[in-house]
This record gives C-alpha cells, sequence and structure tokens, in this order.
C-alpha cells in the first residue's frame, strides 16, 4: 500500500498518515475523527478496517516477501 498519495481519496490519504504514525483501531475514537473530518462515521470506519488490514500486511522497512 503505498498511501498517502497525491490523487488518492482525502479519507484514504488521512488513514494512512494515521497507521504510518503506529496507530491502531482500539486506540483510536474513529467517529470523533470521522465527524471533525466531515466523513460518514460508518464509512470511515468500514474504510479504516480495510486499510489497517492492507497496511499491516505490507512489509516495512523495505523488507521483500518472495513467497518462499
Amino acid at each position: 500500500m503505498t498511501l498517502p498519495r497525491p490523487g488518492a481519496p482525502r479519507m484514504d490519504n488521512l488513514i494512512a498518515t494515521i497507521l504510518q504514525q503506529d496507530n491502531r483501531r482500539e486506540w483510536l475514537n474513529l467517529d470523533r475523527i470521522a465527524h471533525h473530518q466531515g466523513f460518514d462515521a460508518g464509512e470511515f470506519a468500514a474504510r479504516f478496517a480495510k486499510l489497517e488490514t492492507a497496511f499491516s500486511l505490507t512489509p516495512k522497512n523495505c523488507e521483500v516477501y518472495d513467497g518462499k
């Protein structure tokens, strides 16, 4: 996952920025963040969960998974 990136939806870039700071869903008040950013709380929570899963599966520190 290569977020944040120019041209990506604002919600995706916000979530990516939050995740890159090692924050996790259970530590945050997603409803409050969504409200202050003008997003629907349910949509924001669902998108956060999807991107958090993708982010957690992305190798860190330039690690490359070769499938072996």
